[in-house]
């Protein structure tokens, strides 16, 4: 655990010093873009989940580790997708798919039928207010233009098409992990770990006998989380220094990291 809390320490740096001197000392060449969001964002997601691993961990609290072990293996999954290669067009892809879903999704609470109608009785909104809120920042034709964007600029067929399909048969997590060569990791957290993900673990509370119930307290699998967490910020960190080509910074972290290692 102590190792993995270095890791997070100074991975809690990684923003401000890519932002420091990568950003402000290039500030005639570079613009902080799409790609710079996607990629700082999905690393801020890991730390963020992260800590919560931590957090559950210290107060014991650990039945909810592997659904949040599977979100945080999914959002290093994306980052290793998106900077493996043609970085820009990957952001940007997973970008507009958030951006279409966030256009269906007020679609279906907008519509006028009585499925929209309970939608908003559900959550107690009224349409025109939807409308106010979703549409008062946007200019007429920008539905339009986000799904167009998608096809034309990204290559997409269908707006439902997943983000990292590139017309290559990628159509699922598991098939975008063997790609990466994370076909064991994908075995691991989402068929081992993930039951509880599903509700399908319930059962596993019991054990039933001849002559009674007994309540089965869960085997703890913390130091497997914790270790595939440290291991997948360390890397998530590595990849990033790299790809802004912050080689100083990279050498100082993995130097920090070598000796916590060695005298932890």
């Amino acid at each position: 655990m102590k190792i993995f809390k270095k890791i997070l320490n100074e991975s809690n740096k990684v923003f401000d010093t890519v932002l420091e001197n990568y950003f402000q000392k290039n500030v005639d060449k570079v613009v902080f873009d799409y790609p710079d969001a996607i990629i700082l964002g999905l690393l801020e997601n890991i730390i963020n989940h992260s800590k919560t691993i931590i957090i559950l961990i210290e107060n014991k609290h650990q039945s909810s580790l592997d659904t949040i072990m599977r979100t945080l293996f999914e959002n290093y999954v994306y980052l290793l997708f998106i900077l493996k290669r043609e970085t820009e067009l990957r952001s940007k892809s997973y970008a507009y798919s958030n951006k279409i879903r966030e256009l269906n999704l007020y679609r279906k609470l907008s519509e006028d039928s009585l499925e929209g109608k309970k939608l908003r009785d559900f959550i107690k909104a009224d349409k025109e207010k939807l409308d106010e809120i979703f549409l008062s920042k946007r200019d007429f034709n920008y539905m339009e233009r986000i799904e167009n964007t998608y096809f034309s600029e990204i290559g997409m067929k269908r707006n439902e098409q997943k983000w990292y399909n590139f017309n290559d048969g990628t159509n699922n997590f598991k098939k975008l992990c063997s790609n990466l060569g994370l076909s064991v990791e994908y075995d691991l957290i989402y068929s081992l770990l993930s039951t509880e993900t599903h509700a399908k673990d319930a059962i596993k509370n019991f054990k039933f006998s001849e002559f009674g119930i007994d309540l089965i307290q869960k085997i703890d699998n913390y130091n497997l989380c914790v270790n595939l967490s440290s291991l997948y910020l360390l890397h998530s960190v590595r990849m990033i220094y790299k790809h802004y080509g912050l080689n100083k910074e990279l050498k100082s972290f993995n130097t920090i990291i070598a000796v916590n290692h060695k005298y932890s």
